[in-house]
């Protein structure tokens, strides 16, 4: 499996616009959704409170599956 994380931040009181909105991406790549969403995790704890102050509010996360997971092969 391969999963890539991503977080948007939109200003505060704005509507959700490609010039009000900014995508975090966290520059690795993941071998479960699980490492993914902690990642995100991490990010929003760290990036949250610099962002509140500037006045941008979290609006969505995403954890995106780039390889889809094999079937298993019944025997």
């Amino acid at each position: 499996m391969l999963y890539t994380a991503a977080v948007m931040f939109c200003l505060m009181d704005k509507p959700h616009t490609y010039t009000n909105c900014q995508v975090i991406n966290a520059h690795f790549k993941y071998s479960s959704e699980e490492q993914c969403w902690s990642a995100i995790n991490g990010q929003i704890q760290y990036q949250e409170m610099n962002l509140r102050q500037l006045g941008y509010e979290l609006i969505d996360a995403k954890c995106i599956s780039w390889i889809p997971e094999e079937k298993k092969k019944r025997l």
